[in-house]
């Protein structure tokens, strides 16, 4: 989809594409496994997402299995889904939402 490079959720209706990225993306699981052969993988994966004109969503997965942090990601990306949605509709400023969650959501948008 994006020059042979591919993410976890794609919703094409909105240009949002969402990549769950796991501890392996972070940090050093094992004698083989390369940090900077993934980092530079990500890199160049993030580079092509914005070329093809997506918003991109990274969710930072360290906790591995773990149900209410399931919860509290799918929460956060419900607020972007509906600040973006909102943006497309009227262009407007974030409504509805306090300084802080404003800066978090721009924080993500603009990555």
């Amino acid at each position: 989809m994006f020059n042979g490079w591919d993410t976890d959720v794609i919703i094409e209706d909105l240009k949002i594409a969402i990549l769950w990225n796991g501890k392996w993306h972070y940090e050093k699981c094992n004698k083989k496994h390369s940090m900077k052969q993934v980092q530079n993988r990500d890199k160049i994966k993030i580079k092509e997402i914005k070329k093809c004109g997506y918003f991109l969503y990274i969710i930072k997965d360290l906790k591995g299995k773990n149900d209410e942090f399931v919860v509290e990601e799918f929460s956060k990306f419900l607020i972007f889904l509906g600040l973006v949605w909102r943006k497309s509709l009227n262009n407007s400023e974030y409504i509805g939402f306090s300084d802080k969650e404003r800066m978090g959501i721009r924080k993500r948008i603009l990555k």
